[in-house]
């Protein structure tokens, strides 16, 4: 009895211990089972942030996806724009350079007419001197005389055979008198017939030369007007190329550079602002300049010269052309004067105007610190 009660004592012992472990364990159990139902609740809450934040992200990249396009599109819009622009640009480009083209044709057209016109006004002057000395009528002149010198020279004789028949009683000699007397007569009448007819040659031949020189007068009129008209219509068509170009105009020109100054400068070598741009290097940074035209610091007098000298020309012609500079630039001194040129600018000009130059010019060169000036030129009617 006392070992099966032992047992049973050893039995509700263990059986006390696995109760206090399964409460034990319940108690971890539930403790883990509200941890789990905490971190599950986090868990959802997190989830219901995740989806929400993946509900605000998918809206934004449909949105951002939306702004994309928009972009691309107004893009495509833009470079077809941008194209289009260009290509217009082009074609006024082409349709410029045309209409120079065509003013130039036909202000060499009225040079040529103006050239020709002007030989003939020579050619016509000078065959109006001739016609003034005309060897024709001279010669007409003389053989009229003559011819009244002849007949005059008959009718003496006539009026002496006419004594000598009253004179003489003889049938021979009267017989021979009246014979000479008609024979006198026939050449008298000759002679007045061919007298007549010089007279109307000289008056036919005098007509004609008139209405020559009436005819030339009229057309070296004609002429003379024909070339005002040319130089009219050259100086508007002149005109017109200039005002294509700009009635107002920027020049750049770069001075020789000094030795320390050969990286300071540079020049587009592509697109549309060859001739036209120029960059500056300063403390290490790019200055990038645009003008009508730009002379590099290797451009001759010859070739700003070619630039300028129609719009000389427009101010020969009589129309209103202005220049300016900023003052203590070096353009005037190396623009006018130049460094190493046969001839300055206002030489070339004279020559222009058909003024003789001066006789002697003292060049000086540019010694100012900067190396580029800009001008302004203006020119209207």
């Amino acid at each position: 009895m006392k070992g099966k009660t032992k047992e049973m004592k050893e039995y509700i012992n263990k059986l006390r211990a696995c109760v206090k472990w399964l409460l034990e364990r319940e108690d971890a159990t539930a403790a883990e089972t509200m941890k789990t139902c905490g971190l599950l609740e986090s868990s959802e809450k997190r989830h219901s942030e995740l989806v929400a934040g993946i509900d605000q992200l998918e809206n934004s990249i449909t949105e951002i996806k939306s702004k994309h396009e928009e972009l691309q599109q107004r893009l495509k819009t833009l470079e077809a724009e941008k194209m289009d622009a260009l290509r217009i640009l082009e074609d006024e480009k082409e349709a410029r350079v045309a209409v120079e083209k065509r003013l130039n044709d036909q202000i060499k057209m009225l040079e040529d007419t103006n050239r020709s016109l002007q030989e003939y006004n020579t050619s016509l002057q000078q065959y109006n001197c001739n016609l003034q000395a005309d060897t024709a009528k001279n010669s007409m002149v003389e053989t009229m005389n003559d011819l009244l010198k002849k007949v005059e020279s008959l009718r003496m004789e006539l009026q002496h055979a006419r004594e000598d028949r009253d004179s003489k009683s003889a049938q021979g000699t009267h017989s021979y008198h009246r014979e000479r007397l008609r024979t006198l007569e026939i050449k008298l009448a000759a002679a007045d017939a061919k007298l007549k007819l010089s007279d109307s040659m000289a008056s036919e031949t005098m007509s004609k030369l008139e209405n020559q020189l009436e005819s030339a007068l009229s057309r070296l009129q004609e002429a003379e007007q024909q070339i005002l008209d040319g130089e009219k219509l050259r100086k508007k068509l002149h005109n017109a190329i200039l005002e294509l170009k700009g009635n107002i105009r920027v020049f750049c020109r770069v001075r020789p550079l000094l030795s320390n100054e050969s990286g300071a400068v540079s020049y587009p070598k592509i697109g549309e602002n060859v001739e036209r741009g120029i960059e500056l290097m300063h403390n290490a940074q790019a200055y990038s300049f645009t003008f009508d035209k730009v002379f590099d610091h290797l451009a001759s007098q010859q070739d700003v010269f070619i630039e300028i000298s129609q719009l000389i020309q427009s101010a020969l012609d009589g129309y209103k052309v202005a220049a300016d500079t900023a003052p203590g630039l070096p353009l005037p001194t190396t623009t006018i004067s130049g460094v190493q040129a046969p001839k300055i600018w206002y030489h070339q000009s004279l020559e222009m105007s058909g003024d003789p130059p001066p006789a002697s010019t003292t060049p000086h060169a540019a010694t100012n610190s900067a190396p580029v000036a800009a001008a302004v030129i203006a020119s209207s009617a």
